[in-house]
């Protein structure tokens, strides 16, 4: 039962997917005799936590009830009061948690401060699916850099595009819904200026009405990003930043340019004849970004697998084949050299995706090496 109860915490907190950033999107549940007599999620920052709205649902109901939290709760006081101090005030009787919290001001101390009191504690039940819901949180906060993930669409044959470049569409239409949900939830997309000059793309979440847009961040050396552009004419329009990576020997008057155009330029220093990719995720996790997407194309792939810098692959796979030399591989680049150097995908997943195939996997070590340490 009691995983079942963690698991409900867990669906609370996907209502939070992509608002709260850059805190933790967290569930809680108040189980009173094997009843949820109070369920809730963190809102945005700024607002309360989870554990909040579960309490006030429960209300009296709360007395020595067990309350499940996907992390660990907080013991300071920020821009909201202490989680710890609302549960000792609600008089549970029982704190369990996916995850303990690495933000140095919790790192266990939220548990210790209700052990003092005489509420029982545990950690560790779902930790998997706990971790996996705020990798983005986690990492950031034992790192400083955000969680990469590398989303690519490819033909079954593992093309991109034709040798002309068209690309539209090789993933239907579920898949791409799922990509919209996907920048809704992470804080910056990116992609290289190829892909720009080919596809003209927005890079915003349209998947729904109310949705929160993710930085949207071009890796462009010779600042070539048109002017007239999507993610510069709606730049001021949908939220988030347009950003343009240069290089530092960039044109000053294209530079310029794109200033002019609502663009934010960064010049950044070069790295095995590109961009420095680690660069940027220093400077995206200096804007408390947590997440971050690849989106493409192939040289971009390439980077930052090379670089190695990708957390996470997720690919949508096309009942289509397409064929031939000349036609644009999943990854470009020189490679990894040979098999031995091949990266490996770990914990890989299959779903359908309408007529598509996703597949995902990590290939960072994994921030949680034992599913359960108690429950």
């Amino acid at each position: 039962m009691e995983r079942e109860f963690m698991r409900r915490a867990l669906r609370e907190a996907r209502k939070g997917l992509g608002w709260t950033s850059p805190n933790p999107c967290v569930g809680a549940v108040v189980v009173q005799n094997g009843e949820v007599v109070g369920a809730g999620y963190t809102r945005p920052a700024g607002e309360r936590h989870a554990e909040y709205f579960a309490l006030r649902q429960a209300g009296k109901g709360a007395r020595g009830a067990s309350v499940y939290t996907t992390l660990e709760p907080c013991c300071y006081y920020g821009r909201t009061p202490a989680c710890t101090e609302e549960l000792l005030a609600s008089g549970v009787r029982k704190v369990v948690s996916g995850v303990r919290d690495p933000n140095p001001r919790v790192d266990g101390e939220g548990f210790r401060q209700l052990q003092r009191a005489g509420v029982e504690t545990a950690v560790g039940l779902c930790a998997r699916e706990a971790t996996r819901q705020m990798e983005g949180y986690l990492k950031f906060v034992e790192t400083g850099l955000p969680f990469v993930t590398l989303k690519m669409a490819m033909t079954l044959d593992g093309k991109i595009a034709s040798p002309s470049g068209e690309s539209k569409w090789i993933s239907g239409e579920s898949a791409r819904r799922h990509v919209h949900q996907l920048r809704h939830e992470n804080d910056a997309v990116i992609v290289g200026i190829n892909t720009v000059l080919r596809d003209d793309p927005q890079l915003t979440a349209r998947h729904r009405k109310r949705v929160r847009n993710p930085h949207r961040v071009v890796l462009d050396g010779r600042a070539r990003t048109p002017v007239k552009s999507h993610l510069l004419r709606e730049s001021l329009s949908c939220g988030g930043k347009t950003i343009i990576v240069v290089s530092r020997d960039a044109n000053p008057r294209r530079v310029s340019e794109l200033n002019q155009a609502g663009a934010e330029v960064w010049q950044a220093p070069l790295s095995r004849g590109g961009i420095s990719l680690r660069w940027v995720l220093r400077r995206l996790g200096k804007m408390d970004c947590r997440g971050v997407i690849f989106e493409g194309g192939s040289e971009v792939a390439a980077s930052a697998l090379e670089t190695g810098i990708v957390d996470r692959v997720l690919l949508f796979v096309a009942p289509k084949l397409l064929g031939g030399r000349d036609a644009i591989p999943v990854i470009g680049g020189r490679g990894l050299g040979s098999l031995g150097k091949a990266a490996v995908v770990r914990e890989w997943t299959t779903r359908r995706m309408g007529e598509d195939l996703m597949i995902e996997g990590a290939l960072s070590p994994p921030l949680v090496r034992a599913e359960e340490t108690a429950g």
